[in-house]
């Protein structure tokens, strides 16, 4: 941190300086602690919805490939999803340990990403280009 010429590495006054400097440093990683805990939660956070949001989105092709493997008739990929989590929601969705209101929550929320058309995509005007 501190960045003396060699003649004042030897002086006295600044090792006492050194010591007084680590002291500060000492109480600044204390005050951030609590700050950075708080940031690495949000983070863990952070992943872990994205890790759902990513299965959630995966369920519905999972789905569509156990109708055509099971040959089930008039079967849609969201009832069977439904019913894949009613009947079997622990070998389904355990690793995620996830409180099934979240999970439903994200699972609402990415279907509504996959099936709501982006308003690039499908503008609701059209442009001209003259």
């Amino acid at each position: 941190m501190l960045k003396p010429l060699s003649a004042v590495e030897k002086d006295p006054g600044f090792k006492y300086l050194l010591r007084e400097t680590a002291s500060v440093v000492l109480g600044c990683r204390k005050l951030l602690k609590p700050l950075a805990m708080k940031c690495t939660k949000r983070n863990v956070k952070s992943l872990k919805d994205k890790i759902t949001g990513d299965f959630t989105k995966a369920i519905p092709t999972i789905a569509k490939i156990l109708i055509a493997q099971e040959d089930i008739k008039n079967a849609k990929k969201h009832n069977v999803v439904s019913d894949l989590l009613k009947h079997n929601r622990d070998e389904t969705i355990f690793l995620l340990n996830e409180a099934d209101p979240h999970f439903k929550y994200i699972y609402t929320v990415k279907l509504m990403e996959l099936t709501t058309p982006h308003p690039i995509q499908n503008p609701p005007y059209s442009i001209s280009m003259r």
